[in-house]
């Protein structure tokens, strides 16, 4: 099996989590790990090129001669874990001595935060989307929706990203909002009249029940399904009484998030009849 010559920001982080997910159960230093670091790049890439079919004779010299593009992205990998806050740059104690490649941004420890985040959320198989990906998806799923929707989702993942949930789901239900908006103005044919209704007791409410007024129940049912745990998640964090709004909550509202605005897209005739 050839080794592949790059790799996608997104399939770095998850190779990371997993790797250390592995790595915090069995700490095999000989092969793939550095007593002074949770996370040596060296090692990872050759874990990496190992999974993908690489005999033991192969990888020091794939290593050695890995695509910058690999490599590149493996650092940046790293450094968006950092920024999340599982990993920090340096070594895991105080007391012991650098390498030379730790000390020039290969060597990485896993935070208090992130042993935590490692443990306890073990069971899910997708990490953290990075930056990237999912706006570009958002953007994709629903132009028509205006900017007022995509730089809604856009803030979202930027709060998921910066494990601020409460600000993610609030931003997910705000982006909601500006999906039900834009096919009520498409249905009515004039925006004026909709943002007053809006605007008015019940709002939210009466928009809705215009929008979905001579639907059929399954779409109606459907687009209750998705517009009723976003609009809760979305009250709940907006206002003041305390929640507890975690990752598994955040994560499902912006899958929620995108299926509502692929939803809405794939039905925008019917819904705007």
């Amino acid at each position: 099996m050839a080794p592949p010559s790059t790799i996608e920001l997104q399939d770095a982080v998850n190779f990371i989590v997993h790797y250390l997910r592995s790595d915090l159960r069995e700490r095999d230093w000989a092969r793939y790990g550095h007593r002074q670091y949770d996370v040596y790049l060296t090692f990872s890439l050759r874990a990496f090129f190992a999974e993908h079919g690489a005999g033991e004779d192969q990888i020091d010299v794939l290593v050695s001669r890995t695509s910058p593009t690999i490599g590149s992205t493996f650092m940046t990998a790293a450094w968006e874990l950092c920024r999340r806050g599982v990993l920090r740059p340096g070594m895991r104690e105080v007391r012991t001595s650098p390498t030379s490649d730790g000390s020039g941004g290969l060597g990485f420890s896993v935070t208090e935060i992130g042993e935590r985040w490692l443990r306890d959320s073990a069971e899910q198989d997708v990490v953290p989307p990075t930056p990237g990906r999912l706006p570009q998806m958002f953007a994709e799923a629903g132009p028509q929706f205006g900017p007022g929707f995509v730089e809604r989702a856009h803030e979202a993942v930027a709060a998921y990203s910066a494990v601020a949930y409460m600000a993610c789901c609030a931003m997910c239900g705000a982006a909601a909002e500006s999906i039900i908006l834009a096919l009520a103005i498409a249905k009515k044919g004039t925006e004026k009249p909709v943002l007053d209704r809006y605007a008015g007791a019940q709002g939210r409410s009466r928009v809705e029940g215009f929008l979905l007024g001579g639907q059929s129940e399954p779409v109606r049912d459907e687009f209750r399904r998705y517009a009723m745990l976003l609009k809760y998640w979305r009250d709940s964090s907006a206002h003041g009484k305390a929640v507890r709004i975690q990752e598994p909550e955040a994560y499902q509202s912006l899958a929620l998030l995108l299926r509502f605005a692929l939803f809405a897209r794939d039905h925008w005739d019917t819904l705007t009849a």
